[in-house]
């Protein structure tokens, strides 16, 4: 990736965590949004570090902090992740039945008729949220909450 193309990047991430910081300072978003958009923007950051490769930069490393310091500011109560199978949206759960059934990001995309990425992005998410580090541990979720049956 070309050093412009990753400045881009970064400095459009900077500029949506900081239209955030603001909404929030004049009241704009609620707590709950705020942790939706600081996932996704966690999210895009993490992705961008994945392209940019062993180039250190340091707009990046900046933007990780200031994540870190707006996700540390919200109160316990909007940074509480939930972990029940309450907490997936009914996509999610539609995504998790499709991988943890051993499609793969491409068939399930097909099947729900969205991008890879898209789906990728909802992994991703239902990780994050419900504190699992590798598919296997998503996957025992989805048996233990009943999401999947074991066949």
């Amino acid at each position: 990736m070309s050093t412009q193309v990753a400045d881009w990047w970064i400095e459009a991430l900077a500029a949506e965590l900081e239209r955030l910081q603001h909404e929030l300072a004049i009241g704009a978003t609620t707590h709950g949004d705020v942790s939706e958009r600081l996932a996704a923007l966690r999210w895009h950051a993490d992705n961008a570090r994945a392209q940019i490769g062993a180039v250190e930069h340091v707009r990046l490393a900046t933007l990780d902090a200031e994540l870190a310091a707006l996700e540390a500011s919200l109160d316990p109560e909007s940074r509480r992740l939930h972990h029940g199978p309450g907490a997936l949206t009914a996509r999610q759960r539609d995504v998790l039945r499709l991988i943890a059934g051993g499609r793969s990001m491409k068939q399930a995309a097909a099947a729900l008729q969205v991008s890879p990425r898209t789906v990728a992005f909802h992994k991703y998410r239902m990780m994050r949220q419900l504190r699992v580090r590798t598919s296997a541990e998503l996957l025992l979720f989805a048996l233990r909450t009943g999401l999947i049956t074991h066949q």
